[in-house]
């Protein structure tokens, strides 16, 4: 049996981070789908207690839409909740059952209805997480159910192979394999050639990189549609690239740092405020920890959101400029795990009354994205170094004037 090669091992790599951070993302929409049919989201507490409250101090375009939504659904609670939590759990099946089942049409129509649904949510049910009203990254802002939409840009499949209908990866694979097999044959003696042909002979593990200009291409594709789906793949790439991760990140990190300069989050007692704020309901051993936080806390809250402001921005703007980007990274992870635990109380979640579990795992989702890009991105350049089919100058500018795509022909 052959051995993998480093280039496979590595893609083989960097497809299983991909389909593990889709499994985590479709975890918590079904852990959200589960906290939605709770109880108390069935009765008008929440419309009361949740939905309207989110209405308070946002401006006219951003708060009666909810109040109208709210007043809408109220006679009708139980119902509505249904649909809600149902929904949920099935976007929550489509992109985790989809990465594992490796179905990437599933998991591309279930981050589709996340992102729409998100984006719902968090106008109308959210009140856009706050950030209109001084909200504090340390208890939500700005707003879980954004981060669900933006995770889902970052996780949309990729089209390196677009073509995982087996109809057309069958026409790469028996492309590639004429591919390397002409190109392995050339120069070449008749007898280095019959033994690389009887040790050549696909197996289950082996994999074949074959470089295929647009032309070429689309020449493999089988019909104008598997064409169209090929520039749409490209068209989504751009938009899911490396530089667009990183301006989402550092957007995101730089706002929740300018969040925490604002007035309202700048008050002596605002850290052990949001601490306690998260208190009602939690279970004995959480809500000792949370209040002697709170306690041992009080009045630090200028000096504390003013160093968590830069720590942030700091995380924001390393990742982005590649300065020790796994550092800011490991730091961001450690820094989430912590809000998620002491400001926002667990999102809630063994209080009978939480929604969703808040930001702080979905930050971790989000720097484990950033990360797997960092690792894919390091790899690429690697193996292009040691693979580079044009190793003079002059034929490099002929690659690099020329689009090519990259296809591994995984024998079936």
């Amino acid at each position: 049996m052959g051995t993998k090669p480093a280039s496979t091992v590595k893609r083989s790599s960097e497809m299983s981070s991909g389909r593990g951070l889709q499994v985590a993302l479709g975890l918590i929409w079904l852990l959200d789908g589960a906290l939605q049919f709770q109880p108390f989201m069935f009765t008008k507490g929440f419309v009361n207690q949740i939905l309207l409250p989110s209405a308070q101090g946002n401006p006219g375009w951003v708060a009666d839409p909810t109040i109208s939504l709210a007043h809408y659904i109220e006679p009708h609670i139980a119902a509505w909740n249904a649909f809600f939590a149902t929904l949920q759990v099935l976007i929550g099946v489509g992109i985790a059952g989809g990465a594992l089942a490796r179905r990437p049409s599933i998991i591309k129509i279930a981050l589709l209805t996340s992102m729409v649904w998100a984006l719902m949510v968090w106008w109308l049910s959210e009140g856009l997480g706050g950030i209109l009203q001084g909200g504090s990254p340390l208890s939500g802002a700005p707003g879980a159910v954004i981060l669900y939409g933006l995770i889902a840009i970052l996780l949309w499949p990729s089209s390196d192979l677009v073509y995982t209908s087996p109809r057309i990866k069958k026409t790469v694979n028996r492309s590639a394999e004429g591919r390397t097999s002409s190109q392995t044959s050339k120069g070449m003696p008749d007898q280095a050639l019959t033994a690389a042909d009887e040790s050549s002979q696909p197996t289950n593990e082996q994999t074949s990189t074959v470089l295929l200009s647009e032309e070429e291409t689309i020449q493999l594709l089988p019909s104008k549609l598997d064409t169209i789906r090929y520039f749409m793949g490209d068209l989504v790439s751009s938009v899911t690239s490396n530089t667009a991760a990183k301006v989402i990140w550092a957007t995101l990190w730089i706002f929740n740092g300018f969040l925490l300069l604002e007035p309202s989050n700048q008050m002596p007692q605002a850290v052990s405020s949001t601490i306690k704020s998260a208190l009602p309901g939690q279970p004995g051993w959480l809500h000792g920890l949370l209040n002697s936080s709170a306690n041992m806390l009080s009045g630090t809250g200028a000096w504390v959101d003013s160093l968590l402001a830069v720590v942030m921005i700091i995380i924001g703007a390393g990742v982005a400029l590649n300065l020790y980007p796994r550092v800011m990274l490991s730091v961001s992870i450690v820094l989430s795990l912590a809000i998620w635990i002491f400001g926002e109380g667990l999102g809630g979640i063994l209080t009978g009354q939480g929604t969703d579990p808040n930001t702080g795992p979905l930050w971790i989702i989000l720097a484990g994205c950033l990360w797997a890009r960092l690792m894919l991105t390091e790899n690429r350049r690697s193996h292009h170094v040691a693979t580079d089919p044009y190793p003079n100058s002059e034929q490099t500018s002929i690659q690099e004037s020329r689009r090519e795509t990259v296809y591994s022909a995984t024998s079936t």
